[in-house]
């Protein structure tokens, strides 16, 4: 995680226009387009695509509502028995005071087999979470193929040398439940005070998220030269009518589309390096917010990040 510097690096230019974010299908030629000039994009999802993502982070939510003393028993392994090259560190549950009391659920895609998960063989709160796995796994093979196919219509060759790179030493792709514990003075503060992770750049190829109303994740937008946040209504612009004829909660009369009916991507390191910085890893930053703050996010890597 690269840090870069201090808010004030970022200040918004004077007189810049924030354009909302439209959701867009994936085979929409704009798509690119956002990602050359912005750096991240709005993918619109069907209904079915949503429940699941809402089942894994009501989930994800449960299980990081344990208490502490509980959900520390799934820690995993510092080690995979076949793959050597994948960094497990940190498998499991987390607790990071440093980042503002943050619990976290870290999983490895390639490592599900030795990922201490909830209810396997539990007979505590953990037993009582039932589809944990499943539908975690689910939302994360979801995720991972939007990136995949985002990641082919950027260079075929780069989804190429991707998929190569997890055949022969496996998916170091990480899906990550984060829960921030709400923090009642947030609202009277500004983003800097607000800050549960400073600034930094994401290494992978592409990171991304369901949309949210929570408040708590800014972008910086660099067609705009400012910080925005993408977990607020208005960051949301109007739809496309129905995306590419998918069932979603875009609509042709202009109105804006419903966050949780998209995931928002954004670009990381590797892909900036691999596109010679045609499209830009975003800067971005947690907040904390008045209420707590359940983020379900998937960063696709390989072992050249």
């Amino acid at each position: 995680v690269r840090r870069l510097g201090t808010p004030s690096d970022f200040d918004r230019a004077p007189g810049c226009f924030l354009e909302p974010l439209m959701a867009l299908c994936l085979d929409d030629p704009e798509v690119l387009c956002q990602l050359r000039r912005r750096g991240f994009v709005a993918l619109c999802l069907t209904p079915q695509e949503r429940l699941l993502l809402e089942r894994a982070r009501q989930l994800s939510l449960a299980f990081l509502s344990m208490p502490q003393r509980e959900a520390a028993k799934y820690r995993g392994s510092a080690r995979h028995p076949q793959h050597n090259r994948l960094a497990l560190h940190g498998l499991g549950y987390v607790f990071q005071p440093g980042y503002a009391d943050r619990r976290q659920f870290h999983h490895v895609a390639g490592a599900s087999d030795v990922c201490p998960w909830p209810a396997e063989g539990s007979t505590g709160e953990g037993a009582a979470l039932g589809d944990f796995r499943a539908t975690f796994e689910s939302g994360a093979a979801l995720l991972s193929s939007l990136c995949v196919r985002l990641l082919e219509q950027v260079d075929v060759n780069a989804a190429a040398e991707w998929r190569s790179q997890v055949l022969e030493h496996g998916d170091p792709s990480v899906c990550d439940a984060f829960l921030y514990p709400a923090a009642a003075a947030a609202v009277a503060k500004s983003a800097e005070e607000r800050e549960a992770m400073c600034s930094h750049l994401d290494p992978g190829w592409f990171t991304l998220k369901q949309g949210s109303l929570d408040g708590g994740l800014e972008v910086f937008d660099r067609s705009s030269q400012a910080w925005v946040n993408v977990e607020e209504a208005t960051f949301y612009g109007p739809g496309g009518g129905g995306c590419c004829g998918r069932d979603v909660a875009n609509s042709a009369d202009g109105a804006a589309a419903a966050p949780l009916d998209v995931v928002v991507v954004f670009a990381g390191e590797r892909l900036a390096s691999w596109t010679e910085d045609e499209i830009p890893a975003v800067p971005h930053r947690a907040l904390t917010c008045g209420g707590d703050r359940l983020s379900f996010i998937f960063e696709l890597r390989d072992h050249a990040c």
